[in-house]
C-alpha cells in the first residue's frame, strides 16, 4: 500500500474537496506537493490527508460563492391619470393611480365620510358633499376671476398697441395743404412707413386700413375695446352745418314736428 499512488483529482473527489484544497492541505501537513491535479500521491500521504482532515488539522479553503449576477433595479410604476365616477359624492373625479392600481371606486374626500347608514352618518356625509359643492364654487369662482382679469389685461395690451399703430398710420396720409403725392411726413406718397407695414405683416396692415377707413367716433369707440353696433353710426354719422340748417327750417314750418 506504501507504494500505491493515488491521482489528485481523485482523492479529492473521494474527500469532497477541491484540488485546491488537497494542495493546501499538502503544504499544512509540510508533504510533497503535487501542482496538477492529474499528479499522483501515496496513499500513506492520502491517508495522512484523510485523517488530518477528520482531526481538524487542516480545513478546505473558504471558497467565494458565485457572484450572482446583478439584480436589477425595480421600476418604479408609471403613473397614469383615470376619470371616474365617485360612487358616493357622484362628482367626475380624474386622480392618478399607478398603473397596477385598479380605479378607485370613490374620491379622496369621500374616504374620509363617518362610515354606517345610521342617520347621524348619513346626514354627516349629505353635509359634506355641500360643502364640497360650495368649496368647487368658490375655486371656480376664483379662477374665473383671474382668468377674466388675464383677458382684461390681454385686451388692454392690445387696445394699446392697436391704438398707438393705428395713429401712426393717421399721421401718414396725403398731405392736403400741400403738392399731390405728399405725404404729411414729407416724403413722397405712399411714403415708407406705409409701405413697410404690409411687407411686415398684411393681416395687421389690413386691419389698420379697415381701422383708417371708419369715422373718428366708430374708430375711437372700437379702439378703446367698446362695441360698435349697427345703429351707432345713425346717431353718430356727422352732418353737414348746412343740413342742420335744412333740418331746423322744416321742424319751424312743420307745427306737428314743431310741437313734438
Amino acid at each position: 500500500m506504501k507504494n500505491e499512488r493515488r491521482r489528485v483529482f481523485e482523492v479529492a473527489n473521494q474527500l469532497g474537496v477541491s484540488i485546491g484544497d488537497i494542495q493546501h492541505a499538502l503544504k499544512v501537513l509540510d508533504l510533497p506537493q503535487r501542482q496538477q491535479g492529474i499528479g499522483t500521491i501515496s496513499a500513506q500521504h492520502v491517508e495522512v490527508i484523510r485523517r488530518g482532515l477528520a482531526n481538524g488539522l487542516w480545513r478546505p479553503r473558504s471558497r467565494p460563492a458565485a457572484s450572482a449576477p446583478p439584480t436589477p433595479p425595480k421600476r418604479q410604476p408609471l403613473m397614469r391619470w383615470v376619470s371616474f365616477t365617485c360612487g358616493c359624492c357622484k362628482d367626475l373625479t380624474r386622480v392618478q393611480v399607478p398603473e397596477d392600481d385598479p380605479i378607485p371606486a370613490i374620491c379622496a374626500d369621500c374616504r374620509e365620510h363617518e362610515v354606517g347608514d345610521s342617520d347621524e352618518a348619513v346626514i354627516r356625509r349629505l353635509q359634506d358633499h355641500v360643502d364640497k359643492v360650495h368649496n368647487q364654487n368658490a375655486a371656480f369662482r376664483a379662477k374665473r376671476d383671474e382668468m377674466q382679469a388675464q383677458r382684461d389685461n390681454a385686451f388692454g395690451t392690445r387696445n394699446t398697441w392697436r391704438r398707438t399703430l393705428v395713429e401712426l398710420i393717421l399721421n401718414h396720409v396725403p398731405n392736403g395743404e400741400a403738392d399731390h403725392g405728399t405725404c404729411l411726413c414729407g416724403e413722397s406718397y405712399p411714403c415708407l412707413t406705409r409701405q413697410i407695414l404690409p411687407s411686415l405683416n398684411r393681416g395687421i396692415a389690413a386691419e389698420v386700413n379697415r381701422f383708417e377707413s371708419m369715422n373718428s367716433r366708430q374708430r375711437d369707440a372700437e379702439l378703446s375695446g367698446d362695441r360698435w353696433s349697427g345703429i351707432d353710426p345713425i346717431w353718430y354719422e356727422p352732418m353737414d352745418e348746412d343740413d342742420l340748417d335744412d333740418d331746423l327750417n322744416e321742424d319751424e314750418d312743420d307745427p306737428d314736428a314743431a310741437a313734438s
